[in-house]
């Protein structure tokens, strides 16, 4: 066999090893036990929430609406990963007895533009840093929606914010560019109302353990593609001495 055969079958053979299958991986991380996420409330602007039993979204009254922010840690991920599905998923607390609005409503996840700790309130993202504008810097469009009824909504209900290619979009950038996954959880249609209209979910500190809970699919290159090249130009190499 002459030495261009020899290395046309190396590229061949590399290439093919090359598109090998890929892992597919999946991250779960349930906002239980610890910070990933508090409540933040209008009302009580100073308040820090951390490790309460609920996560709110919509409103107590005029001028006292109330969101919750979420920052999860997706640093297990390997860079350069394809983020297939995003999927977030808040069990219903328990109705509010309160609320005085009676139809479906949308649920949103938009973008959260700095990364908040569990010293978190209405004015600042960590305890002391104010947020650009109080209850949170957000931007963009809705990167995912549910709809629900805050007055007919049931304890134990789970709403859940499908995967889109904009939660999935930025999922990746917080993987490549090693950041927090930073969103708000908003009513918007709530907070526009004069009286209470308040969804109520299970938090970090819910005894019920009933946490809300992200699942990540994403694929990475299997680790033994390179190595599996390298054996087979190897092997090339000693057909051709023999």
């Amino acid at each position: 066999m002459s030495m261009s055969k020899y290395v046309t079958n190396a590229v061949f053979l590399a290439a093919g090893l090359a598109t090998l299958p890929t892992g597919a991986e999946v991250l779960t991380i349930e906002a239980g036990g610890g910070f990933p996420g508090t409540l933040i409330r209008e009302g009580t602007p100073t308040t820090n929430n951390a490790g309460s039993n609920e996560f709110f979204a919509g409103t107590v009254g005029p001028g006292d609406d109330t969101r919750t922010v979420l920052s999860f840690d997706l640093s297990s991920i390997t860079n350069g990963s394809t983020i297939d599905s995003v999927e977030l998923t808040f069990t219903v607390f328990q109705p509010d007895g309160g609320t005085s609005f009676n139809a479906d409503t949308d649920l949103i996840l938009q973008k959260l533009d700095q990364t908040p700790t569990e010293a978190a309130n209405w004015n600042t993202y960590d305890g002391t840093n104010a947020w650009v504008t109080a209850g949170g810097d957000f931007s963009g469009p809705a990167l995912s929606t549910a709809t629900a009824n805050p007055d007919t909504i049931t304890a134990n209900t789970d709403v859940v914010f499908g995967s889109t290619s904009d939660l999935t979009a930025l999922a990746k950038t917080a993987v490549d560019d090693d950041t927090n996954f930073n969103l708000i959880l908003r009513a918007p249609g709530l907070e526009a109302q004069n009286s209470r209209g308040l969804f109520r979910f299970a938090g970090t500190g819910d005894p019920n353990e009933r946490f809300a809970t992200l699942v990540v699919n994403y694929t990475v290159p299997e680790p033994g593609s390179l190595g599996l090249i390298a054996a087979g130009a190897a092997c090339l190499i000693l057909r051709r001495r023999q």
